[in-house]
């Protein structure tokens, strides 16, 4: 399977960066694009289910989408990876699907020296009993939409203390910055690496 691989910036706007997805989409259904992966990092925003109610004072916008998933953040010192891929190349295999992108985070951290894991039963990318990797996801016409996001900085963390992060309790977050204490990678570099691992996992389909 091959993977057309787009760096969109940093501050991208989520309606905006929502409408290349559907552009990007409907032009994969019609055969006349490849499968493609979008890399960005978003300006602040919380993002939940279609009819999904906002928490009370939440100091960052709150967008209606129409993913899977609970509430979560996006923003600043976070990897946002949109891959909008084909799944009848994967046996319309959704949870297949979800699985690569979890292998794919797991890949890159061991890159910079995390071990992380998954939990049984929940979805996403933890580091002991901290999550770190978040999966978010749409299907149209088995063709993907939204994806998922990794903590890269420190930054990353405050906004989170405003809600309960995909609606799991418990959950404590974390990000590379504070599990290898020292500088991460710049989200643009965890890009260009989630996609070769991405795009080296997709060859085995």
């Amino acid at each position: 399977m091959k993977l057309n691989t787009q760096w969109l910036g940093k501050n991208c706007s989520f309606s905006e960066i929502f409408k290349i997805q559907c552009q990007i989409h409907q032009k994969i259904f019609e055969k006349k694009n490849e499968n493609t992966l979008l890399n960005l990092e978003h300006s602040p925003v919380y993002t939940d289910k279609k009819k999904a109610i906002p928490p009370a004072s939440l100091p960052y916008p709150f967008i209606n989408t129409n993913r899977g998933g609970k509430i979560t953040y996006h923003g600043n010192g976070q990897l946002v990876s949109y891959p909008l891929l084909n799944l009848k190349e994967m046996g319309s295999d959704l949870h297949l699907y979800l699985r690569l992108l979890e292998k794919t985070m797991i890949l890159l951290l061991q890159e910079y020296g995390i071990k992380a894991s998954l939990r049984e039963g929940l979805t996403g990318v933890w580091v002991k009993n901290r999550k770190i990797g978040f999966i978010g996801v749409g299907v149209r016409k088995w063709i993907t939409l939204h994806g998922c996001s990794l903590n890269l900085s420190m930054e990353s963390l405050p906004p989170f203390k405003h809600i309960i992060p995909c609606g799991i309790t418990d959950a404590k977050i974390t990000c590379l910055e504070k599990e290898i204490k020292k500088n991460p990678p710049s989200s643009e570099e965890a890009g260009e690496n989630f996609a070769k691992i991405l795009q080296k996992k997709l060859k085995e389909y």
